[in-house]
């Protein structure tokens, strides 16, 4: 098993190194005439799309917050009718 640990960047870096290669390097991988704009232009691409996720993901968390919300309101008013009746209805038996 190998360990995980996260960098100044934000990239995961694995204990034990596999030798991946992400789909931006493999478009530079064995061209070594890339020119510095081209690498910067990936990395904006890249952050776009990063940003785009971390949107989404943000969008379904908030929906799963306000769901969460939902339910917690729907059960604190069920418990609060279920006490009410319990009190001014007959008492429960006991054995």
């Amino acid at each position: 098993m190998s360990q995980t640990t996260v960098s100044s960047n934000g990239h995961g870096a694995s204990a034990e190194r596999a030798e991946t290669v992400t789909p931006e390097r493999r478009q530079t991988k064995n061209s070594e005439a890339v020119s510095p704009e081209a690498l910067i232009e990936r990395h904006v691409e890249n952050a776009r799309r990063q940003l785009a996720d971390a949107r989404e993901n943000l969008k379904a968390a908030r929906r799963r917050v306000v769901q969460l919300e939902d339910a917690l309101r729907n059960w604190e008013r069920f418990a609060a009718e279920l006490r009410r009746s319990r009190g001014s209805g007959p008492s429960p038996s006991t054995d």
